[in-house]
C-alpha cells in the first residue's frame, strides 16, 4: 500500500537526517510539526480511503509533499557535507 511505503520512506529519511547531525533549534520544531502533520494525514487517509477516495488521494499527495521536503533537506545537508572545508 502506498501509504505504508510513504511512512517507511519518511522513517528512513528521518533516520538519515539524524545521523547527519543536529540542526538548528528553529528547524527542530518545524520538523516536529511536519512529522505530526504527516501522521495525521496518514490517519485521514485510513479513515477516508473507502468512503471518499478523492480526499484519501489528496491526503497521500500531501504526505508525498512532506516526504519531498525532508528528502530535499537531506540532499542539501549531504551536499554541504561533501564540500571541501574553506580556510
Amino acid at each position: 500500500m502506498l501509504c505504508e511505503m510513504l511512512k517507511k520512506d519518511l522513517k528512513l529519511t528521518k533516520i538519515l537526517l539524524q545521523q547527519m547531525g543536529p540542526e538548528t533549534g528553529g528547524r527542530i520544531s518545524s520538523d516536529f510539526l511536519l512529522t505530526l502533520n504527516f501522521r495525521l494525514l496518514g490517519l485521514r487517509f485510513a479513515v477516508l480511503r473507502r468512503f471518499r477516495p478523492g480526499s484519501a488521494r489528496s491526503a497521500l499527495a500531501e504526505m508525498s509533499a512532506t516526504l519531498e521536503y525532508f528528502s530535499n533537506c537531506l540532499s542539501r545537508r549531504l551536499a554541504l557535507a561533501s564540500q571541501p572545508a574553506r580556510f
